[in-house]
């Protein structure tokens, strides 16, 4: 009896042991799990702030729109929408069409930096498609005047460029023409043809001569200065 008593009792010890060590396991892998996901929770919440954070001081979207018809103002310009497909985190695409020389509609595009508010370049929407299409209007058409080839060779080309504003900027720098002179080019001695003169360098034969010249005017200044002090007295 005593020996089945000490089995039993060590028996029983044996499995309430393997019970506290699965319940420890099982605690641990809980606590793992309940970390990742706190992990995962703060990272969130982190990437939630920052984006409203850009977004509050993003520009709207009207705004954007704003900006793109106050940079092409021409009443060539018309129907500026954004397009969402195009637009990313940190620009607004915008598309609008150009009436060209005799009204037909192309499309276009241009970006707004959603923080700045800056505008980008006038870009040339047109598809492959969109241009065999208005080739064959221009040759349809009665409208266009002049040279088919020269007409299809325009049509062809693509039209991006800077917006209008820099355009304007840049055609407003003074520019210097070819023929502009510095002022020390124009002081210098002209020929009869107008080219300017230029002084040939000296020889070892002129070099020679000048330095006797200035050898005998030393030697002589002696007796200069005695002729002086005789006359004086």
């Amino acid at each position: 009896m005593k020996k089945l008593f000490f089995a039993t009792t060590i028996s029983s010890a044996l499995i309430l042991g393997a019970c506290g060590n699965s319940f420890i396991e099982n605690d641990k892998e809980d606590d793992k799990t309940d970390n990742k996901q706190t992990a995962k929770k703060n990272k969130d919440e982190q990437q939630k702030n920052t984006s409203n954070q850009e977004s509050k001081n993003q520009i709207s979207e009207s705004e954007a729109l704003k900006r793109a018809e106050n940079v092409f103002s021409s009443g060539s310009y018309h129907d500026f929408k954004i397009d969402q497909n195009r637009t990313n985190n940190s620009e607004y695409f915008i598309t609008f069409l150009l009436n060209d020389a005799v009204g037909t509609p192309q499309k276009s595009a241009t970006t707004v930096n959603k923080q700045s508010g800056e505008v980008g370049d006038y870009l040339d929407d047109r598809t492959e498609e969109d241009i065999e299409n208005y080739i064959q209007f221009i040759r349809e058409s009665p409208k266009y005047k002049g040279s088919s080839e020269k007409l299809e060779e325009q049509a062809r080309k693509d039209h991006t460029r800077p917006n209008d504003n820099e355009r304007e900027s840049n055609e407003q720098k003074p520019k210097k023409e070819p023929n502009e002179q510095s002022n020390e080019e124009a002081q210098q001695p002209r020929n009869e043809g107008g080219t300017a003169k230029i002084a040939p360098p000296e020889t070892k034969e002129e070099e020679s001569d000048e330095r006797q010249s200035n050898d005998e005017n030393d030697a002589n200044e002696p007796k200069f200065k005695e002729q002086k002090q005789e006359q004086q007295t």
